[in-house]
């Protein structure tokens, strides 16, 4: 009994030891991040990470991390562990802290180099394995090869940061062994770009220090130039100084005469030519002008002559102005055609000493005033123009410029008076003849039963406008012929508005014919008997029912549209007899409207009685399909409810309870239509009918789509097995496809095939369940077989990017060996070596990234590609130093023995003049120190590698020679050349050739060190 109270009592004391016991132990366990102490691995993995789920697999990386050191002797360390219970820093991420305790542990301890070293520390959340933080630590002494904290931090992120899935080339929290190797390859990366960077730096700063060499090389042989140009300038200037001063003592007063005379026929030229222009000028402004005055004078000189009479208001104010303007230019065009005759008659007389002649011409034609009086007039009009010209003056241009205002105010306002006169006289018939057609219409307004009164005022208006031009036609022509022109349009318009007027009140019969035709319609189907026959199965019973069809329905009833077609008939011949014209016209067309509309309501009714009668039996056996459909129907949607999801089937449900109602709601709809048939209200019937049809259509169609849904969602279940059944197939076939080619086939594509694993298996517990979401099933299904062709085709793409890459490889490395010799020529220079040994070093390194597993294979071949331009490039610059090495030196020997076969020789050579053939340069003997100049530095340039210019400095020289050939010194003259003709041939023998020393250099050109 005691043993048992002992147990009762102690087993829950024993009990809560433990529990607290192992609680204080988990806490302690996991108070701490884990922190490994240094042992000479690369890779430390926490074991809560190793062991845990999901579990990490860092197999292999420690000997990547190694090989990935040995390309720079940098030591790689990577470290992941579990997030401990530690606090968080502010503003410090947690694996940076965590990697700065880490660090200061290990840069003491035994065998860890600490001058070159990188730890990568990566930290997974413990509550998410997809979550993690990570930290970079390279050692200080890498800085100068560019692995900082600022370079290596964003290309952590590039391959770790994964917000909200937006990166899909992050490695992190799936591949950590992909991530330490990527981070360890770009850490590489950074360094092999700082290493090519300072090999630019280096090469830019050699290029820019033979720029600069050849720059002051250049400058030096343009002051040298410069420097024998000017004393060969001034040389000549003394000699040119020389022979004017003797010209001017013998020929000075003969050509001072000839001078003279030449500056006076010049200046007669220059200023007859001044003349000859302003007379043209003045002569292309007067012509029009004169024209113009000429047409005047022909067409009413003599109409202004024969006027006596004398007139008042407008007319006599135009023809005073007419007479102004004529008598004005009569005038001014005198004295213009005297000016241009005296002008004419000037530059005709004068000569190399009258040139004051010609500039008045000038003058008196552009700036010189002129008066114009009234006795500039000719004698033969000056009694028509008396007193218009008042004495004026003129500058020459203000004389021609009013001209043709002149003509055009003299010419219109003779037109005008002209004008009125014939008008008057042809208006005054002309209103004549159409108020005697007004006078003539007046009995055919009485005929039709219409009166003249609605056109007394307008025609009594006529009437004394007509007396009044009459009146006027003497005195004041203009005045009169306005007046005419405003009578004869009111007659006009009188007469037009009768003639309409006559031709309206004739129409009126077409339309009081119509509306009398659709009264008769009316009458005729109202004496009609009334059609009752109606199709369903009640039959017909008509008794009790109107015998005659009444016509009588709202909306169908003619009788309204005829009275307001009569009404609107008889508004017309009210507006008509009030000479409303416009406003009659509008109410015909009204009346003749609203009379064709009685009559097409009337085929409407009769339509609409047809259209029940017919389709009323139509109706009913959709009716009754409808019903015979439902239990079908019905059927359907029981076994969409048991197999699916409702949202597999979402709106069928209603068509069917749509179907039920109209089912049970059509027969009272039909007795409606009934009922309003025997009514005669066949409108209301047809449209009721007509709405209960489309409703019975929509309900069937409705119960086809729930069969329709039925079949889609059942095809769908069977798709979506077959199809999950077909991709674990293909999965199963990839998975030893992947293995066969796996040093191939990237990374990505790897991942994305193990991502598709886990999906289909997840599909394919959920095809064998009974019911689910078939249509997102069949999605899914879909989704996994596209994704597993494209990881089919990708390993095979893959594969074939490996062996282009590795055919081009062959081909560059190749191309390479081949271009050897190429860069071994005698003159291929520093440049193109550089180039070659660039390109030799980059090709070194391509079978060793072939041999680097899941590379970007395509983008191998892009540096291949890119390896082989830069060889291409290389070969054209050293072929071109080839060739331009052997110009030079090809140069340079020509321009030697150019030199040598004149110097010391005597120049002598015979030549015709002025039919005596004479011989110069006897005892002349050629100088060659500017030769000898160009050629050493030539020879200098060659021994420099400047082939370029080289050639330049020995054809300088060599052209010497012949620029001297072409010059020739005077009879008997002796003077010292540059070079000359010899008196012995040259030598022309073959020029020997030279092996990399330039002609008579003491040295030839050394090759660099580095060319291998």
């Amino acid at each position: 009994m005691s043993e048992r109270i002992s147990r009762l009592f102690f087993a829950p004391i024993l009990a809560l030891a433990l529990f607290l016991a192992l609680g204080i132990s988990s806490q302690a366990f996991a108070a701490q991040t884990y922190q490994p102490a240094f042992n000479g691995s690369h890779v430390y993995l926490d074991p809560l990470l190793e062991n845990g789920s999901p579990s990490v697999n860092l197999s292999g990386l420690e000997q990547q991390l190694k090989d990935a050191g040995k390309k720079h002797n940098i030591d790689f360390y990577f470290v992941m562990a579990l997030k401990g219970s530690e606090p968080i820093q502010q503003g410090v991420p947690f694996a940076v802290s965590r990697l700065d305790d880490l660090t200061g542990k290990w840069t003491g301890a035994k065998n860890f180099t600490s001058s070159r070293y990188v730890i990568i520390y990566v930290v997974r959340l413990d509550t998410d394995w997809t979550k993690s933080s990570y930290a970079i630590n390279p050692a200080p002494a890498l800085a100068a090869e560019g692995v900082t904290l600022p370079n290596m931090v964003p290309l952590m992120d590039r391959w770790g940061k994964n917000v909200n899935n937006s990166n899909p080339s992050s490695l992190l929290p799936r591949a950590p062994r992909d991530f330490a190797v990527k981070i360890a390859s770009e850490a590489n990366n950074v360094i092999d770009a700082g290493i090519a960077n300072a090999a630019r730096q280096e090469e830019l700063r050699k290029q820019e220090a033979e720029r600069q060499r050849l720059a002051e090389i250049q400058r030096k042989k343009d002051e040298e130039a410069a420097r024998i140009q000017r004393i060969a300038d001034e040389k000549a200037t003394a000699e040119r100084n020389a022979a004017i001063a003797q010209f001017l003592k013998i020929w000075t007063l003969p050509i001072l005469l000839v001078i003279a005379l030449i500056i006076m026929f010049v200046r007669f030229r220059n200023a007859k030519a001044r003349a000859v222009a302003a007379l043209a000028t003045w002569r292309t402004k007067l012509d029009p002008a004169n024209n113009n005055y000429l047409q005047l004078e022909s067409e009413y000189l003599g109409f202004l002559k024969s006027l006596s009479a004398n007139f008042v208001g407008e007319t006599q104010r135009s023809l005073d102005l007419a007479k102004t303007a004529y008598g004005t230019l009569s005038a001014r065009i005198k004295k213009a055609i005297a000016m241009a005759q005296d002008a004419e008659k000037n530059i005709g007389s004068a000569n190399i000493f009258s040139v004051g002649k010609l500039n008045g011409v000038v003058e008196a034609l552009t700036v010189r005033k002129v008066t114009v009086t009234g006795d500039d007039i000719p004698l033969s009009e000056r009694s028509l123009f008396s007193g218009v010209v008042n004495e004026s003056s003129f500058t020459p241009d203000e004389l021609l410029a009013d001209m043709e205002q002149l003509f055009k105010t003299a010419n219109t306002n003779c037109a005008d008076i002209m004008a009125a006169f014939k008008g008057a006289d042809q208006n005054k018939a002309d209103i004549e003849a159409l108020v005697a057609k007004v006078e003539a219409l007046k009995a055919e307004l009485t005929e039709r039963e219409l009166t003249f009164s609605p056109y007394d005022i307008r025609f009594a208006a006529v009437s004394t406008g007509r007396e009044e031009f009459l009146r006027l036609m003497a005195s004041d022509p203009l005045t009169a012929y306005t007046k005419s022109e405003t009578v004869e349009r009111a007659v006009e318009a009188i007469e037009t508005d009768i003639e309409n007027a006559i031709k309206l009140k004739d129409s009126l019969k077409s339309t009081d014919k119509a509306i009398a035709d659709a009264q008769a319609r009316t009458d005729k189907v109202r004496a009609e008997g009334a059609d009752y026959s109606y199709g369903d199965a009640q039959g017909t019973d008509s008794s009790g029912l109107p015998g005659k069809n009444l016509l009588n329905e709202k909306g169908g009833n003619p009788d309204q549209p005829l009275a307001q077609a009569r009404e609107h008939l008889s508004t017309c011949l009210a507006h008509l007899l009030a000479g409303k014209l416009d406003a009659a016209q509008d109410e015909k067309a009204k009346a003749e409207t609203k009379a064709a509309e009685a009559v097409k309501l009337i085929e409407t009714v009769l339509a609409a009685r047809a259209f029940v009668q017919k389709e009323v039996l139509v109706v009913l056996d959709k009716l009754s399909k409808l019903r015979g459909e439902l239990p079908a129907a019905d059927t359907a949607l029981a076994t969409l409810k048991a197999e699916f999801l409702a949202k597999n089937f979402e709106g069928q449900p209603v068509k069917v309870e749509t179907a039920h109602k109209v089912a049970d709601t059509t027969d009272g709809e039909l007795a409606k239509v009934r009922k309003a048939f025997f009514e005669q209200r066949y409108l209301a019937a047809r449209a009721e009918l007509t709405e209960s049809g489309g409703e019975i259509d929509s309900a069937r169609n409705g119960l086809v789509e729930v069969h329709s849904r039925l079949k889609v969602v059942q095809d769908l279940r069977v798709h979506a097995r077959e199809t999950v059944k077909a991709a674990e197939q293909s999965a199963n076939a990839l998975s030893g496809k992947i293995k066969t080619n796996a040093f191939t086939t990237s990374a990505k594509t790897d991942e994305a095939y193990a991502n598709a694993l886990p999906v289909i298996r997840e599909q394919k517990s959920d095809v064998a369940k009974d019911v689910t979401d078939w249509v997102e099933a069949a999605k899914a299904a879909d989704r996994i077989t596209e994704t597993l062709k494209a990881v089919d085709k990708a390993i095979d793409d893959e594969r074939k990017a490996y062996d282009v890459a590795k055919q081009r490889i062959a081909d560059v490395v190749s191309a390479v060996r081949a271009a050897q010799p190429t860069f071994k020529q005698r003159f291929v220079r520093n440049t193109a070596e550089s180039k070659y040994a660039e390109v030799v070093n980059k090709a070194g390194g391509l079978d060793g990234a072939l041999k680097v597993a899941k590379s970007d294979w395509n983008a191998l071949t892009r540096t291949v590609e890119g390896i082989k331009n830069a060889l291409d490039e290389a070969v054209k610059v050293a072929n071109a130093d080839q060739r331009a090495g052997e110009q030079a030196e090809a140069d340079i020997a020509a321009a030697g023995g150019e030199i040598r076969s004149v110097d010391n020789k005597s120049y002598s050579t015979r030549e015709s003049h002025r039919g005596r053939s004479n011989s110069f340069g006897s005892s002349v003997n050629a100088d060659v120190s500017s030769a000898n100049s160009q050629l050493r530095r030539a020879q200098t340039e060659f021994g420099n590698g400047n082939y370029e210019a080289a050639s330049r400095s020995a054809q300088a020289g060599g052209t010497s020679r012949s620029r001297s050939r072409s010059h020739r010194p005077g009879r008997g003259g002796s003077r010292r050349r540059s070079l000359g003709k010899p008196d012995q041939p040259r030598d022309r023998g073959r020029r020997a050739p030279r092996s990399g020393r330039a002609p008579s250099s003491p040295a030839g050109r050394r090759r660099p060190a580095s060319s291998g």
